[in-house]
């Protein structure tokens, strides 16, 4: 089926994830690999029957266990959705037992059909929750029921975690054994909760697995263990993010053909009394109740606690919110937060007066008769915040508060990515609704092709129905692609199609058989009512393009590296016939590169041309942390290495193996006298007296995002939007 390319999907409102990347795959036929990776630092667990794994079998052929699932029902097994997106009901058995790297000790079930969250984004993991309905119903194991009761009261209580995940996340090992842990939910969001790792915490293959906690006296699944927050190091030695199954029982018990809970025979499920509707569902948003001048005292009550500022910001009403955040950018953007209390107190009297008047009151907000949308094209001229302030209080009521929804969006869902392209792309999936409301409706491109400008191509976005263009490197209908690219390959009209050999081929967009010539129009492979895909080409493919670099095997003389095949440049000295030519290193004279290590291979192909044990032909050493073979990666191949402080890096790679704060690749830390980042240098790029810490002014809630840099990047992205 066609994998959609995944260069559009914007992050998390709640936090920047690392999706724990468990799903299983295949290599080659018959080949199969499944990514090991179990709770770090919990123990070996023999109890808990109804918490099995997720396993993967291909052609007959037993593949091990990729993610954990717990039985809810007799029949339905409870899991994530990321760990069934790319796999078939056919190829997964849900295993109950202890150990999954024993396929004889416990019993397998075959799944019977797959029930994926309709709203799941794999970028995103928005609403990472699926269920397996088994074939059979599994005999003498009573399920674990899911609970429906509302989670926020439970935040700081700790959880049980179970799964079948790996034991560290740098080599991925020790998974397919059961264990658990306990550890507790440090803050707890709409739809998800964050428990923070302490010692103990998930792996890879874990996700899918219960955190389970008492409820009412009975102990129910609260949690499905979704991804790992950002961190540096070892990825599972990070926060465990977890889907809220409460915020999903309706979901659940609508697939299960059971009654949906119902607040008027248990109140619980409801954020508030407030909360419960006459048909019995919950509208918990008539539980956000304070004004902007009451959540402000409830934060600068919370001191310097952030779950305790959430929660106070969770309480306000949306326009409360938006008040907030409109005096947190001023403030951010205007008062130094190492002031003393007068002259902040005085900074933020003069440069955010309007904001603290809509917040506590004393007069209402300037405003004047500007759209949201020239509002924006004044701010592009300013090139100080009191040209900022001016443009803004220039606009209507209407026009600053779609403004304060902009920022806001940008903030809450985009706020914790540093790159810029990744943070226009978020913005631009994210915050549609926000930068349509301001700027107008974009019109959605025709899939079928001719709609989009020279160099670009139309695709799908994760905003239902809306199609924008991209840029794509244009290649033609029918050339060999790579499906697991992050940017677009083919030609507007056409998408790359994931071949069953391996592979993909660039294959029309259709909406009719009689687009295809003699192939139908295949409308499963996208899942776009009306939009198909020219089904000849999954059966048919034209050739051969294992490295999917554009030329077929029958004339690329090596197949097996993208960087060799017709057409490309010879690269000198590195023995290697690069153009398919059948000559290796021509037109290349005795001076024609620089090879500063006398190692043989030019400083074009070496990546460290002042190291002779360093070139594309050397030999990987283990432990070193370095790319020896220059094959972009460090270390691969290594079995084992000396890792004392288990913070992901051997040593003498690791300057201090017994300091796991200390690492090639972590922040130097300004003031400590070490050298933190292992490069031979103390406190290198430190300023004499950096900034931080928070002003005693009064609490300032979270960061809030540029006025300034918002406006900047709007411009890149309504550059984006008018094209299409």
């Amino acid at each position: 089926m066609i994998r959609w390319q995944h260069c559009f999907w914007g992050m998390s409102a709640v936090v920047a994830l690392a999706c724990h990347d468990d799903k299983r795959t295949e290599t080659g036929a018959g080949d199969p690999a499944v990514v090991s990776g179990p709770i770090v630092n919990g123990q070996f667990e023999t109890g808990y029957a109804p918490v099995g794994a997720l396993t993967a079998w291909f052609g007959g052929q037993y593949g091990g266990s990729f993610c954990t699932g717990t039985l809810i029902r007799a029949d339905w097994v409870l899991t994530a959705a990321h760990c069934l997106e790319d796999t078939n009901p056919s190829g997964t058995r849900f295993y109950i037992g202890n150990d999954a790297n024993n396929p004889n000790s416990g019993t397998f079930y075959r799944s019977l059909e797959f029930k994926i969250h309709e709203g799941y984004d794999d970028r995103s993991l928005e609403n990472d929750i699926a269920l397996v309905r088994l074939q059979s119903p599994v005999a003498g194991v009573p399920p674990i029921p899911y609970n429906v009761a509302n989670l926020n009261p439970y935040e700081g209580q700790e959880a049980f975690y179970v799964g079948f995940g790996a034991v560290e996340g740098i080599n991925e090992t020790g998974s397919g054994v059961k264990r658990s842990t306990s550890f507790a939910i440090t803050r707890v969001f709409q739809r998800v909760f964050e428990s923070e790792y302490d010692g103990t915490g998930t792996c890879f293959g874990d996700s899918g697995g219960p955190a389970l906690l008492s409820i009412n006296g009975t102990q129910s699944v609260v949690g499905v263990t979704s991804a790992g927050a950002v961190g540096g190091g070892d990825p599972c030695r990070t926060a465990t993010i977890s889907t809220r199954v409460d915020a999903y029982g309706t979901w659940i018990a609508g697939k299960l053909n059971e009654p949906a809970p119902n607040c008027n025979t248990n109140a619980s499920i409801c954020a508030c009394a407030d909360a419960c509707q006459a048909n019995g569902s919950c509208n918990d948003a008539l539980c956000q109740t304070s004004s902007c001048s009451q959540t402000y005292d409830c934060m600068v009550e919370c001191g310097a606690n952030a779950s305790c500022q959430e929660q106070c910001f969770e309480g306000a009403t949306p326009e409360a919110q938006s008040q907030l955040n409109a005096l947190f950018t001023c403030l951010e953007n205007n008062c130094d937060p190492n002031m003393s209390d007068a002259d902040y107190a005085q900074c933020a009297q003069n440069s955010c007066g309007a904001q603290a008047q809509a917040c506590f009151g004393g007069g209402p907000v300037a405003t004047g008769n500007d759209t949201c949308d020239e509002v924006y094209d004044c701010f592009v001229d300013c090139t100080t915040d009191a040209c900022y302030q001016t443009c803004y209080e220039g606009g209507t009521a209407d026009a600053q508060q779609q403004i304060d929804a902009m920022l806001t969006c940008f903030d809450s869902s985009c706020g914790t990515i540093e790159d810029e392209d990744a943070w226009v792309e978020c913005v631009q999936t994210s915050c549609v609704n926000e930068l349509n409301a301001c700027f107008g409706e974009a019109e959605s491109c025709t899939l079928t092709g001719g709609s989009c400008p020279a160099g670009t191509a139309c695709y799908p976005t994760t905003t239902e129905g809306f199609n924008g263009c991209f840029d794509s490197a244009g290649k033609p209908v029918d050339a060999p692609c790579n499906p697991d690219a992050t940017d677009l390959e083919c030609v507007d009209g056409a998408a790359c199609v994931g071949l069953e050999g391996g592979g993909g081929i660039c294959a029309r967009f259709c909406t009719a058989n009689n687009q295809c010539g003699a192939a139908p129009c295949d409308f499963e492979l996208t899942g776009i009512a009306g939009v198909g895909i020219c089904g000849d080409a999954e059966t048919e493919p034209p050739c051969t393009d294992v490295d999917a670099d554009g030329s077929c095997a029958d004339v690329d003389c090596n197949d097996n590296n993208g960087a060799v095949r017709p057409g490309a440049a010879e690269q000198c000295d590195n023995g290697i016939d690069d153009n398919c030519n059948g000559q290796t290193d021509e037109n290349c004279g005795s001076t024609s590169c620089t090879d500063a290590d006398a190692d043989g291979y030019c400083n074009d192909v070496d990546c460290n041309d002042a190291d002779p044990t360093t070139s594309p032909g050397g030999s990987e050493r283990c432990g070193d942390a370095t790319d020896n073979n220059c094959n972009g990666q460090s270390d691969e191949g290594c079995e084992s290495c000396t890792d004392a402080d288990a913070d992901g890096y051997c040593a003498p790679a690791d300057c201090n193996d017994q300091n796991a704060n200390v690492h090639p690749t972590v922040a130097e830390t300004c003031g400590n006298g070490v050298d933190d980042n292992c490069n031979g240098q103390i406190d290198e790029n430190c300023a004499v007296n950096p900034q931080g810490g928070s002003s005693s002014g009064g609490c300032q809630g979270g960061s809030a995002l540029p006025l300034g840099v918002a406006m900047l990047a709007l411009a890149l992205i309504l550059g984006r939007r008018r094209r299409a």
